[in-house]
């Protein structure tokens, strides 16, 4: 089938590609950031005083002209280019740096693994702004998030309108899956933002992702894998299938990748029967999904590793993630669609902006999907749960399962300490 979806607008302002970028984190993680205004106030006020003594001997009160000696000159040379670099220095670190924004959800009972990391990174911006939610998520039944996400994004856009659009946006999210693509959904990236991943193994595998990468244009790797249906609803057309289920595995865990391509590839823990289910992720050698890493110089070495591991820019995972959703959609317009996502938390946000801001074939956005589109929360090994994380989805996710003959088996929750 076509792929139903095409390219994202260009975004506004000027595209920074990843070098450039890199580079300049490089060089301004040199210093403080008060180092470069401090040193131009030097050579602000050094310059200053030569320059009035070369004018004073060019320029005698006696009049006439006069004589300057050449170690002025030779001051002068040598302390206005470099207080010329030292603005230049002190403008890049502004525009770099900039404004950082921890972006966080998650379950009050969640272990707060990045902290370190976060506090030695946030420490390097001019300026940081914290909007954390940690909630009591229950342990049964729907994850209700959709009022969180839609006051998340809101103070999001308050506090972006409200900052200097003159330095740089750093993002440092770490939000659950399914609140992630939701307020993806709703949010209007400044100009220029980067996304940056923390993760518990250190800088070994962080990385950093400006959102304009998503304008190239380039073919992904991730594939959207149709998993066999039963017998029973092999003969089903695609425009009268009630329910899908779609995995997108784009993520480096050996607890479930390589997943073998056999019949039950697509099956949710917790969740009977799908009538047509779909995998998202990277083929192998052989007939299995492989784990998948962002390499943090993903824009020199993409490809494999040693072991098998696929190696992908993040915009390929955005990218293939999003219009692997994006065709499930379009291909079945009367299905509840259930989606488990596991992805690099600096992609699940730009995937839901991706899906909002994606056209069709002809041309025009996408229709709104959440009336239908239900994705899933991770509590824990085998305990999967609906979320509601869009003002449009019904208010019982639970019913709506049930009305598209998606069955939820019953299990009895570990106790919470």
């Amino acid at each position: 089938m076509k792929n139903p979806v095409t390219d994202v607008p260009e975004l506004v302002g000027t595209r920074l590609a990843y070098e450039k970028h890199g580079r300049r984190r490089r060089l301004t993680w040199l210093a403080p950031s008060w180092v470069p205004h401090m040193i131009t106030a030097v050579l602000i006020a050094l310059t200053t005083a030569i320059a009035a003594l070369v004018v004073e001997d060019l320029l005698p009160a006696e009049g006439g002209f006069g004589y300057s000696p050449p170690f002025r000159w030779a001051l002068f040379a040598v302390s206005a280019p470099l207080l010329v670099l030292s603005v230049y220095w002190a403008w890049w670190i502004r525009s770099v740096r900039g404004s950082a924004y921890v972006v966080q959800v998650q379950d009050q009972a969640a272990p707060r693994w990045h902290t370190g990391p976060l506090v030695a990174k946030t420490l390097q911006h001019l300026n940081v702004n914290m909007l954390v939610e940690r909630l009591d998520l229950g342990a049964t039944g729907q994850v209700e998030l959709a009022d969180t996400v839609t006051s998340l994004a809101r103070e999001l856009r308050a506090g972006q309108n409200a900052d200097d659009d003159s330095t740089g946006f750093s993002y440092y999210p770490n939000v659950l899956f399914p609140a992630a693509i939701a307020l993806g959904y709703q949010w209007e990236p400044p100009r220029g933002v980067v996304l940056h991943e923390l993760n518990e193994a250190g800088d070994r595998d962080d990385f950093f992702f400006p959102l304009t990468e998503l304008t190239r244009a380039a073919q992904p790797r991730p594939e959207l894998i149709p998993v066999p249906p039963e017998p029973s609803e092999a003969d089903k057309a695609d425009d009268e299938v009630r329910s899908v289920s779609v995995r997108i595995l784009l993520t480096y865990n050996k607890h479930v990748l390589p997943l073998p391509l056999h019949d039950d590839a697509g099956a949710i823990d917790g969740f009977g029967s799908f009538e047509r289910a779909y995998v998202v992720g990277v083929r192998g050698d052989g007939d299995s999904l492989v784990n998948v890493k962002v390499d943090p110089r993903w824009h020199r070495n993409t490809g494999s590793d040693p072991d098998g591991t696929a190696l992908l820019t993040p915009a390929e995972i955005v990218i293939g993630a999003g219009r692997a959703l994006r065709e499930v959609l379009d291909r079945h317009p009367k299905a509840v669609v259930v989606v488990v996502g596991m992805m690099p938390k600096a992609t699940t946000i730009p995937l839901g902006w991706y899906m909002a801001n994606a056209h069709g074939t002809a041309g025009f956005p996408l229709p709104c999907p959440w009336e239908r589109l239900v994705p899933m929360h991770f509590a824990g090994p085998g305990r999967l749960r609906p979320a509601r994380v869009h003002p449009d989805q019904p208010d019982d996710l639970m019913k709506l399962l049930d009305k598209h003959g998606v069955t939820v088996e019953a299990r009895t929750p570990p106790a919470r300490s």
